[in-house]
């Protein structure tokens, strides 16, 4: 993955290879890194765990490969208030929150 992904000129790509999670996320500290590309044969730890551990940096996208059948899956972390029901049905429907609120304020009728 590393050396497919070096051959791309806008992208700054480091590689390493931790023994266990929390090298992992000592070395993502360390590194910075706006996405994390990770093999699903990383036994020691699970995107969703990383991301819950990582609380302090917010903006980090996990990408996992499985190289056997060549499935990518994409993770990050994703804050909100869900102030409106309308709203949290709509991230549980995988809709667009923004208009979702958009569409809870108009239908509240204390705003008419």
């Amino acid at each position: 993955m590393e050396s497919l992904l070096s051959q791309e000129n806008s992208l700054d790509v480091t590689g390493i290879s931790p023994a266990d999670e929390q090298e992992l996320i000592d070395q993502i500290w360390r590194l910075r890194p706006q996405v994390v590309v990770m093999n699903s044969s990383l036994l020691f730890t699970n995107p969703a765990s990383l991301l819950n551990r990582l609380d302090m940096y917010p903006h980090l996208k996990i990408i996992v490969i499985n190289e056997t059948n060549n499935l990518v899956q994409t993770y990050e972390k994703q804050s909100f208030l869900a102030e409106e029901h309308i709203g949290l049905a709509a991230i549980v429907r995988g809709n667009d929150l923004e208009l979702a609120y958009k569409t809870a304020v108009h239908l509240d009728p204390a705003q008419s």
